[in-house]
């Protein structure tokens, strides 16, 4: 039996608000008031703020499946998700255009009554607590179900080897529908933290995440490398270290470069995380506060970790498939069973015996000093700025275009930021694809790169050859050449369209410029602060707060506008 509760010494924050234990606890009893008592699946349709998360306390207390809904998100996808997950209500706050016609509850209409108690009801060990909805390669999105049992055993093997305490105070950054948000919210409230919520106007601007966390005295940070690097770009002095006493990187490959690092730069103890969603949240953590090289460490308290051969018998010090099995694997995927029995398998092992666990898809190795090492992936699933996704879900929903007869995505690292590049065969335009993508998938999904091919070439095997299609095309991709915009007699619109043109591997036309924002371009919000960051450099400005968010701008050429109008002043 899991029994969740806050701590008393827990407190939210967010903008000018700050609520303490019965301040919440008042909200959730009035939320509980006018709840059912069905235990169908709820979705959260909320913005990132208190009310966010203390409806998220209040159906976990019920013993009310949640999920949670990305407002970038298209209808379509939204649609899709409540229909997989037979939603019974939808909480919100305000009127909303995307939502189907589902009953719902606005928060704004709650009536605060002192009479309200907190109900709590039981919890089954099987009961799901939540589902999230990751990328999936059919096209459609797929519901991972995490029980109480899982996370139970999560939150007991976490917080093991994590040292919170109820004085710690934690920014909780991360997008609501990604599975460490709940690490930021639920787990560390329970643990008595002060929990900082970034809003929807902060949590993508570097300006304002920096001065959060130096203003709120943020000591817990946990974080993916990319957004760190999104961050350190925005706080050359790196005062966003300062205060730090915990740091957690996960989500996407830890560069050594970066433990180098972030070793000489801070004080903070340096974890590395590892773990897919379908085994909640985290399964290792490697303590690389006095290490010198990467890894991801060992598994947590009510975790196991594999690596398996081809024949799918363990091994140490040889490369294989990452298996994680124990109490933290989670239930499978919504209503399909198939995919399910292929993902989560149970598999007799020597010594051992029948074990079900996760094939993860990873590959790596667990070497001689028993610390887990990540080498690669074995599909074509990635993680772009710490979101996962699968790139044959982006080429599903390609393919379902007309005038477009094949296609391959493909998966770029460079420098400047990893990007996605699409290629296709078909009489389609770029703008086209990005315009009918816009309103099938989420805004990282789309490729910030649209090749025209006139075929694609393929293995022996008659699979696509991602590989030489990369090599074929390398002339049209980013390229890492250094260029000096140091001549102040070139043309100022030119000299800002070559920043844009370089970091985001794109040629720009004099139609772009006038009908195309940063978005439609392909530009996602890592390579925008490096642009702010490189012009700022430049042209020796400063962006102010309120357009450092990359949909600010109607058009790229009011973002020149914008520039040349900041040079002018300064």
């Amino acid at each position: 039996m899991f029994s969740y509760k806050i701590d008393e010494n827990a407190c939210i924050e967010c903008e000018n608000q700050k609520l303490n234990y019965k301040e919440i606890h008042h909200f959730v009893a009035d939320l509980q008031a006018v709840l059912p008592k069905s235990r169908q699946p709820i979705a959260l349709y909320l913005n990132r703020n208190e009310y966010l998360v203390m409806s998220m306390i209040a159906l976990v207390y019920l013993n009310i499946p949640y999920v949670i809904l990305s407002k970038n998100d298209p209808s379509d996808r939204i649609k899709y998700i409540l229909e997989d997950c037979n939603v019974q209500l939808i909480i919100t706050q305000g009127k909303n255009n995307k939502l189907p016609n589902i009953p719902i509850i606005d928060i704004d209409l709650l009536q605060h009554n002192t009479l309200n108690d907190i109900k709590m009801e039981p919890h089954r060990d099987d009961d799901t607590i939540y589902i999230l909805y990751t990328s999936g390669s059919t096209g459609d999105p797929k519901g991972v179900e995490i029980s109480y049992s899982n996370i139970n055993a999560f939150i007991e093997g976490f917080c093991e080897r994590i040292p919170l305490t109820s004085k710690s105070r934690i920014l909780c950054h991360t997008s609501s529908t990604f599975d460490i948000f709940f690490v930021e919210t639920l787990l560390a409230l329970q643990k008595g933290l002060a929990v900082i919520i970034a809003d929807d106007s902060t949590y993508k601007n570097a300006k304002k995440l920096q001065k959060i966390i130096v203003d709120k005295e943020i000591d817990v940070l946990q974080i993916t490398p990319s957004k760190l690097h999104f961050l350190l770009e925005y706080s050359p002095q790196n005062t966003v270290l300062a205060n730090l006493k915990i740091l957690m990187i996960g989500g996407e490959v830890f560069p050594q470069n970066l433990l180098k690092f972030l070793k000489d730069k801070t004080h903070a103890s340096i974890y590395n995380l590892y773990g897919p969603t379908e085994t909640t949240i985290w399964a290792t953590i490697g303590d690389l506060t006095n290490q010198s090289t990467v890894n991801l460490g060992t598994p947590i308290l009510n975790a196991q970790i594999f690596v398996l051969n081809k024949q799918e018998i363990p091994v140490v010090n040889e490369v294989g498939e990452i298996f994680i099995t124990g109490q933290i694997v989670g239930k499978g995927y919504l209503h399909n069973p198939s995919l399910t029995n292929e993902k989560f398998r149970v598999i007799d092992l020597p010594s051992i015996g029948l074990v079900r666990g996760f094939k993860t898809g990873d590959y790596g190795r667990i070497n001689l000093d028993g610390n887990l090492e990540y080498l690669y992936r074995i599909d074509n699933q990635i993680k772009l700025n710490g979101q996962r996704l699968e790139l044959e879900d982006i080429e599903s929903n390609m393919i379902s275009m007309e005038n477009i007869s094949k296609c391959a995505v493909v998966y770029i690292q460079q420098d400047s930021g990893d990007s996605i590049v699409g290629f296709f065969v078909g009489q389609a335009t770029p703008s086209a694809i990005r315009s009918f993508l816009q309103s099938k998938i989420p805004d990282f999904m789309i490729p910030s790169q649209l090749i025209q091919v006139d075929e694609l070439p393929y293995t022996d095997n008659f699979k696509i050859d991602r590989k030489r299609l990369i090599e074929n095309y390398q002339h049209q991709l980013f390229s890492n050449q250094v260029r000096t915009f140091a001549n102040s007699k070139i043309d100022t619109d030119k000299r800002i369209i070559d920043i844009i043109s370089l970091i985001g591997g794109l040629v720009i036309s004099d139609d772009d410029i006038q009908n195309k924002d940063l978005v439609s371009l392909g530009i996602n919000s890592i390579q925008f602060i490096k642009i702010i960051v490189e012009i700022e450099d430049i042209f020796d400005i400063r962006f102010d707060d309120e357009y450092l968010e990359y949909r600010k701008f109607e058009n790229l050429r009011a973002f020149i506008n914008y520039v040349n109008r900041k040079c002018e002043k300064e």
